[in-house]
């Protein structure tokens, strides 16, 4: 979304305002997604130990 909201405020001279947008969402993006990682790890990490060998080999296969 910055390219359709920061090109046309370039072109009306507010590049610095698109800067700035884009760096904050970037930021807040940042931090919502690093507090949902931590949240869910220990879910995460009790789904991973469930794997056992035969059900490992898709795992790569689908990611």
């Amino acid at each position: 979304m910055t390219a359709f909201d920061g090109y046309p405020m370039t072109q009306q001279g507010q590049a610095g305002k698109a800067l700035g947008i884009g760096v904050l969402s970037s930021a807040i993006g940042g931090l919502v997604g690093t507090i949902a990682l931590i949240i869910f790890t220990p879910m995460l990490a009790t789904m991973a130990l469930r794997f056992s060998s035969p059900s490992i080999l898709p795992l790569p296969c689908l990611a």
